[in-house]
């Protein structure tokens, strides 16, 4: 009888261990969690992300802010998740964070957080959703981008429905070489540009207007003065639309200067810490079928740029600046892993970290992010087993 009882408790427990290693369902998808978007606050005792998630009631990856004490590693959210928040900005003084989220009607727009208060505060009205928000050195505004429509052209002058008729919609006149997008069907006219907000609400004034594209964020002069960022107005962008140029704009006067002029992409500019310097990413098309993305430098008010990764054979991916303004911090993919390095003025690199990636779960290894601050570097680490989770380096190259 006891020998009985024994059988039965092990095959029990066995039970017990098979229902505990169950085979992955595809239900599991909606528990897994990653990290995404880290940015280390400006006295580098905090960091900002974005928790990402899949959401089993609408099927759709959802994103939550949580804050991290980089001393305790204690967390706290910061919103509820409600709202889907994207990436977060600090302002220049740490007390508030700037990001795109949904307000009470559903809208996306520009978000403030008060840290002290925890307060949410929407900063711009309208039916387009900002994006690419950026902080002025001051904290007394927002640089940001948002579409702006116009009437698409008409062949006739449009006939008026008799009361309670049910028409066909009127026809489509199209006129653009690119007219409609997989994911996003036929494409409104318009186009997105660029503006400014009082950075504690109010109205938003337009900065730049005309059929010109403007895409990615823009970098404030350390002044304050004035904005760079990258555009294609060429007469003919929607036959070249990978020519575009790094433009300086004053935001008193309007006068727009440019700073690029070669055939190939120049984006994603960044200023040095002490405004001196501008680094951004970009390459002199050849015309072939692929070309590496590579870093240059020039000095802020223009003048001869210089690749710091030409004898790097990798499309570098992302750009950010290190805390002495002595060298950039890029990441790349180095045989399908990703890495992130620190690469010197002179050309000279050392690699910092390795296995970047996880922001997108059907290609982990081909995303990721990263931020420095405060001698602090902090990426989205994964693996071929996991979502990405937050691991920081500090100084002296200690990673935890």
């Amino acid at each position: 009888m006891q020998m009985q009882k024994l059988i039965l408790s092990v095959l029990l427990l066995a039970l017990a261990g098979m229902a505990e290693a169950r085979p992955l369902d595809y239900h599991d998808v909606f528990g897994l969690e990653y990290a995404d978007a880290p940015a280390i606050s400006p006295d580098g005792k905090q960091l900002v992300y974005v928790r990402r998630q899949m959401d089993g009631q609408t099927d759709r990856n959802i994103g939550q802010l949580w804050l991290i004490d980089l001393d305790s590693g204690q967390q706290q959210p910061l919103t509820d998740g409600s709202g889907n928040p994207g990436a977060a900005l600090w302002s220049p003084d740490g007390s508030r964070i700037a990001f795109v989220g949904q307000d009470g009607d559903g809208e996306r727009q520009l978000m403030v957080l008060w840290l002290d208060s925890g307060r949410i505060s929407r900063i711009t009205t309208g039916p387009h959703a900002p994006s690419d928000p950026s902080w002025s050195p001051d904290g007394t505004r927002i640089a940001f981008n948002r579409f702006v429509p116009t009437e698409p052209p008409q062949l006739v002058k449009p006939l008026k429905a008799p009361e309670g008729a049910d028409w066909a919609p009127p026809p489509s006149v199209i006129d653009r070489p690119v007219f409609r997008v997989d994911g996003r069907g036929m494409l409104p006219h318009g186009q997105t540009q660029r503006f400014v907000v009082p950075a504690d609400g109010g109205p938003a004034r337009q900065l730049t207007e005309g059929p010109w594209p403007n895409s990615g964020p823009a970098a404030w002069t350390a002044d304050a003065q004035a904005l760079v960022f990258a555009a294609n107005r060429r007469d003919d962008w929607e036959l070249e639309s990978r020519d575009t140029d790094l433009y300086r704009l004053e935001l008193a006067s309007g006068e727009l200067t440019r700073l690029t002029e070669r055939y190939g992409p120049d984006q994603d500019p960044a200023l040095s810490p002490d405004g001196k310097q501008l680094a951004w990413l970009g390459f002199d098309d050849q015309l072939m079928s692929y070309t590496n993305t590579e870093v240059w430098l020039m000095p802020a008010e223009g003048g001869t740029p210089r690749s710091l990764s030409a004898d790097l054979d990798r499309n570098v991916d992302k750009l950010v600046w290190a805390d002495d303004g002595r060298a950039l911090y890029i990441s790349y993919s180095e045989r399908g892993v990703g890495v992130i390095d620190r690469l010197a003025l002179d050309g000279s690199r050392r690699r910092v970290a390795e296995h970047l990636g996880g922001t997108t779960l059907g290609r982990p290894y081909a995303s990721g992010d990263f931020d420095h601050g405060r001698g602090l570097l902090v990426y989205t680490r994964t693996s071929s087993e996991h979502p990405a989770d937050l691991f920081q380096i500090d100084a002296r190259g200690r990673e935890s």
